[in-house]
């Protein structure tokens, strides 16, 4: 036995109580040590977790913002601006040769549905004929005597197309040898090609208001 001092006086306490008391103690506090131990192991996992889903967060938010305004891009909703051609056309003004007409040597829709499909395949992400968006699901394009009839509207020469992408791509697609624009030069068609970092394609429908 040992003698123990309270508050309310003298009180013995038997010697195994004591160790048994300490001996408790000293598992307590290695159980808090090893929980404070796994509680910051658990804080530093939650943390990474955290930064870890942020930037998850962002890259996504930030692909679906990309994928959006590209959609946007191609249903024709917004006006854009960017790299790209300005692609002018016009009639020939050669003299006709014997075997033909007047026909041969002027612009038809045709003529000018073919430079748009080959713009689309070079990448083109917009593309407007004198203003009047074209969709690549939907070529509005159409003769109308002298002139063509683009999303309804009438449109005379010269027919100006502006196509948003790689200018090197467009103008490659218009000019190189092989391509539809070449063959249309050497009928006598006029085709000039300028490649510009500042091109604007207006929102489909902007000519009617809408």
């Amino acid at each position: 036995l040992m003698l123990r001092y309270t508050e309310t006086g003298q009180k013995y306490v038997r010697i195994q109580d004591l160790y048994l008391l300490k001996s408790e103690i000293k598992s307590d506090k290695g159980a808090i040590e090893q929980y404070k131990s796994s509680l910051t192991i658990k804080k530093e996992y939650l943390d990474k977790y955290n930064q870890y889903g942020i930037k998850q967060s962002e890259s996504v938010l930030g692909n679906l913002e990309k994928e959006l305004e590209k959609h946007r891009a191609m249903s024709g909703d917004v006006d854009l601006i960017g790299e790209g051609v300005v692609v002018i056309v016009t009639d020939s003004d050669r003299e006709l040769m014997a075997s033909e007409n007047e026909n041969d040597i002027i612009v038809h829709d045709v003529n000018i549905i073919r430079l748009v499909d080959d713009l689309f395949a070079a990448g083109a992400e917009a593309i407007s004929i004198n203003d009047n968006r074209i969709l690549m699901n939907k070529r509005d394009i159409i003769c109308n005597g002298p002139t063509i009839r683009v999303n309804n509207s009438l449109v005379s020469q010269p027919f100006v197309i502006k196509a948003i992408c790689d200018r090197e791509y467009l103008k490659a697609a218009i000019n190189a040898p092989g391509k539809y624009g070449a063959m249309l030069r050497e009928i006598g068609i006029y085709l000039e090609v300028n490649p510009s970092m500042n091109v604007e394609v207006k929102k489909f429908g902007a000519n009617l208001g809408i």
